[in-house]
């Protein structure tokens, strides 16, 4: 992303976060972008979550929350649309008209509707064991569709160019890589670990 020139100031931007959250996302993105941010780590432990405060941003008393010059915003994907659209249009966030807007939206609305559930239920939630093992098997059956776009030997999930979407994707992948999720899909392993590998990715993961 090309710096903000001095009659473009950076604006105010806080992002409410706690560290293995949804939130590693939209930080990991700040970091792509290189626009200056502040950090507010929610004590979950002592209830901030719960107070007034915290809920006149997210009503459910959710993170990750994102604040840009005092407008409050809360689901990490829109965020992620929001920052890329705004501050890295035609690189992180292919233009409107641009082939590839089709593909990158598709994977940036794939997380939340095949990668995250049956990730959770498989990996994370205390469910029955029949239901963990249907998901493990749905969450195998999107890591496959994954793998067959990448089959072509791109290196990001909308061809040469890195965008928004890798990073959503990439987050998710980083939960199922733990879990030992992707060990039989090499392609998407593969894919995983290098754009984990990223400055920004690292940055994110900082705590």
């Amino acid at each position: 992303m090309p710096p903000m020139t001095a009659a473009a100031a950076a604006p105010s931007i806080t992002l409410h976060y706690a560290p293995h959250t949804r939130a590693g996302r939209v930080r990991w993105l700040l970091e792509e972008l290189g626009l200056p941010h502040q950090l507010h780590r929610v004590d979950f432990a002592g209830g901030e979550h719960k107070g007034d405060a915290h809920r006149r941003l997210h009503p459910l008393g959710r993170i990750p929350v994102l604040e840009v010059d005092g407008v409050a915003m809360f689901e990490s994907g829109a965020m992620l649309i929001y920052l890329a659209d705004r501050f890295a249009p035609g690189t992180l966030a292919p233009a409107l008209d641009a082939p590839a807007r089709m593909a990158y939206l598709q994977w940036l609305f794939f997380v939340p509707s095949h990668l995250e559930p049956p990730l959770l239920d498989a990996a994370i939630y205390d469910v029955p064991a029949e239901r963990k093992a249907a998901a493990r098997a749905t969450f195998d059956d999107a890591l496959r569709v994954l793998g067959d776009a990448l089959a072509d030997g791109r290196p990001h999930l909308c061809g040469d160019a890195f965008t928004a979407a890798d990073v959503s994707v990439g987050s998710v992948l980083g939960w199922a890589r733990g879990a030992g999720f992707l060990d039989a899909h090499p392609t998407v392993l593969a894919y995983g670990r290098r754009i984990a590998g990223r400055p920004a990715a690292k940055a994110a993961r900082a705590d």
